[in-house]
């Protein structure tokens, strides 16, 4: 029973050291406090006008680079913060609810993008997709301010 514990605890340890590079990408501090506005709001924002660029990026460059997606996955980290710093009278307006769901909708379409990332059709179609969901998630964060 011990030995199966002490087996368990290690498994956790090592799942929760390996994730820490998905949960804190090295870019997403530099595009959080480049985007940076007197509200988490504002920032949400411009962040998703840096998004756009980066998916421009990542649909001009050749698979084999992924610069842009890089970028991508650094801002999605940023837009989280963002998030996180909103305040509570715009954490309560109904368009807040639409934005967060719309901002779980981009993660769950960014690593659909990642598993497709070598093929072209797929990562230009989950790209299309995505800043589909960003022009509705900006769309909702503009009725919140």
């Amino acid at each position: 029973m011990r030995v199966a514990s002490a087996v368990l605890i290690v498994l956790i340890l090592m799942s929760g050291v390996g994730c820490v590079g998905v949960l804190l990408p090295p870019g997403g501090e530099k595009f959080y406090n480049q985007a940076r506005g007197d509200t988490g709001l504002q920032t949400a924002l411009s962040l998703t006008t840096m998004m756009e660029e980066s998916i421009r990026q990542a649909k001009s460059e050749p698979v084999e680079e992924v610069g842009g997606l890089t970028d991508l996955h650094a801002q999605l980290f940023a837009l989280h913060r963002a998030f996180d710093e909103m305040t509570d009278l715009q954490a309560s307006r109904p368009a807040s609810i639409t934005a967060v769901t719309l901002r779980k909708d981009l993660v769950t379409v960014f690593y659909r993008l990642g598993r497709f990332r070598e093929d072209r059709p797929l990562r230009d179609l989950h790209l299309d997709l995505f800043a589909a969901r960003l022009q509705e998630l900006r769309q909702a964060l503009q009725v919140v301010e």
